[in-house]
């Protein structure tokens, strides 16, 4: 990672994760913050901030999914990126454009880099790993 992105726009793009939904926008967002998921060159999903695939609960039928942070990521303040950081980015989307994901998905924190996702509905793991990758879910500090 590094280097420098440029890029000419007409208008100042939103930055922030819960409101971007045009093309510069979200062009500056996924360059700029990051994601338990990202969308690679290939279009399909790769982890990012997660250390390893997400996890089915036994008995979650799909829609319970254990999570792990890797060890060590900071933001850009310095601060460590935890679980809870997870969280309060979803519930942050809840008077946003993408407040339909707020309702879709709940997060619970288990510990500073273990969290879980609770589904409405069961899906598979390759759909939640696109499901993740969704700009809108970026995490940001907490501060």
């Amino acid at each position: 990672m590094g280097g420098v992105l440029t890029v000419g726009v007409q208008t100042l793009p939103n930055l922030d994760p819960a409101k971007a939904h045009d093309g510069p926008s979200l062009l500056a967002v996924t360059a700029i913050h990051a994601g338990l998921y990202r969308t690679m060159k290939n279009g399909r999903p790769g982890l990012q901030l997660l250390r390893e695939v997400p996890r089915a609960l036994k008995g979650g039928n799909g829609k319970r999914w254990r999570c792990k942070l890797r060890k060590g990521l900071h933001f850009h303040n310095g601060k460590l990126i935890k679980a809870r950081d997870v969280r309060d980015s979803l519930e942050r989307l809840v008077n946003t454009p993408h407040r339909w994901l707020r309702r879709f998905m709940q997060v619970t924190v288990i510990d500073t880099e273990t969290f879980v996702i609770e589904l409405s509905h069961a899906i598979a793991l390759r759909e939640l790993a696109h499901l993740l990758a969704t700009p809108a879910l970026s995490v940001l500090s907490r501060n």
